[in-house]
């Protein structure tokens, strides 16, 4: 069966600045300081990338959501500190529904009104469960899923130009733009950005596994 969630933990050594790409998940964080109490927080879906500031001797704990696992906001209001995170991830409901409707929305053959009726409804109904449910609307689920796959492929010596073919895009002037409105760079300048395309290899939309686990 597939994980709920992933665990994931990072310890900046240094002061530095790293680069948040949109990758459809929300985290619940543990963010430890030096001298502070911890911080509990739950993150909202990028739209974009955000560059973020992190102070040496930082320690984050983190459990990444599978893209549309829901929390119910009794849930979360009973989440007092770190220790209630394992017994709050224990109880997320086990249905698998929405999750595995994204995860149809973010293949590359993807068809949003052909989604919609296999879910028993026309389009507009479809989009408005999703904003019922607080989800992001299902192109979002679309077109960060193709992004974020033909971001991966950078990771090959392909051309880009076959790379955009690849993925739909009109031609490559399209994939770059693309590649600039959800990650912040052009695609030849993300290929050289191995930091970046290994942020995206790890679980999320598109690439979510039963097996993984997400250590940063």
């Amino acid at each position: 069966m597939t994980r709920a969630y992933h665990p994931w933990q990072f310890h900046a050594q240094d002061n530095k600045q790293s680069i948040v790409l949109p990758d459809g998940c929300r985290d619940i964080l543990v963010i430890q300081k030096q001298n502070a109490p911890d911080v509990l927080h739950l993150t909202a879906w990028d739209h974009q990338p955000r560059q973020i500031d992190i102070q040496a001797g930082t320690r984050m704990r983190g459990y990444r959501l599978r893209p549309g696992t829901e929390i119910p906001a009794e849930l979360l209001r009973e989440l007092r500190d770190a220790s209630d995170i394992p017994g709050l991830l224990a109880h997320l409901p086990q249905n698998t529904e929405w999750p595995e409707i994204i995860a149809d929305l973010a293949k590359a053959d993807s068809d949003l009104p052909n989604i919609a009726r296999q879910c028993g409804v026309g389009l507009r109904t479809f989009q408005r469960q999703f904003k019922r449910r607080g989800l992001p609307a299902p192109e979002f689920w679309r077109l960060l899923g193709r992004a974020r796959r033909a971001a991966l492929d950078l990771r090959s010596p392909t051309p880009l130009a076959h790379i955009a073919q690849d993925h739909g895009y009109a031609d490559q002037a399209h994939f770059s733009r693309d590649m600039r409105r959800w990650f912040g760079f052009s695609p030849r300048a993300l290929r050289n950005r191995p930091d970046l395309l290994l942020q995206m290899s790890e679980p999320a939309l598109s690439t979510w596994t039963a097996e993984q686990s997400s250590i940063k």
